[in-house]
């Protein structure tokens, strides 16, 4: 879960709990059993439906969940501005549209990939910049899922990226103990690395079971 699964569900803004209700009726709506992922700010997501007990599982990547990490990462952004990056985040906050935002991603560079396909990848992502300013401020808010996946029963794994330089695994590991997740670091990967699940996926056969 991330971004793109939003892109075409907006008639007005919709809040975090708006969306987490959408995305928890789909959810329901399929049988058997049931493990859910989410990536970065899809993990917030993914979260809420497991502590809400519709999934088996929680997969967590690379999600900020303590503000702590929340810091760090504008940290990070700044320490690897690019004349690039700098002239995308300028023309975001001029245009403020899907265009400007994939535009703004693409140019996130070595904070985001190192595939050098990567830029190319985000730049046709089907990402929505309605969502991002909508719900951009309630992450600060989110904290407390912490506490509730602590205190839930059930697998949950959380997994960070050795070479994530927007979301440093030291960081990420610490939110991760907090609640109580199974924590993996893989080597080699980065942020927007998804790929690194499903290309390890051997690697977890039985993590989740």
């Amino acid at each position: 879960m991330g971004l793109p699964f939003f892109h075409d569900c907006f008639i007005g803004k919709k809040s975090f709990e708006e969306l987490s209700s959408e995305l928890n009726k789909k959810i329901q709506s399929v049988t058997g059993t049931k493990f859910v992922l989410g990536h970065s700010y899809g993990g917030f997501f993914a979260g809420k439906a497991f502590v809400e007990g519709i999934v088996d599982g929680l997969v967590c990547v690379a999600t900020p969940f303590s503000k702590q990490t929340l810091s760090k990462t504008g940290e990070n952004y700044r320490a690897h501005m690019t004349d690039a990056l700098v002239r995308a985040e300028s023309l975001w906050n001029e245009k403020q549209d899907d265009k400007a935002f994939a535009k703004w991603l693409s140019e996130y560079g070595v904070l985001y990939f190192k595939n050098p396909e990567g830029k190319s990848l985000l730049l046709n992502d089907k990402s929505s910049a309605q969502f991002f300013k909508d719900n951009r401020s309630d992450i600060q808010f989110l904290e407390s899922l912490l506490t509730l996946l602590a205190q839930s029963n059930g697998k949950k794994v959380y997994i960070s990226g050795e070479d994530d330089k927007l979301l440093m695994s030291e960081n990420l590991k610490k939110g991760s103990d907090l609640g109580k997740f199974d924590f993996y670091e893989i080597e080699n990967e980065n942020h927007s690395s998804c790929s690194c699940i499903w290309s390890h996926c051997s690697s977890f056969e039985g993590l989740c079971c």
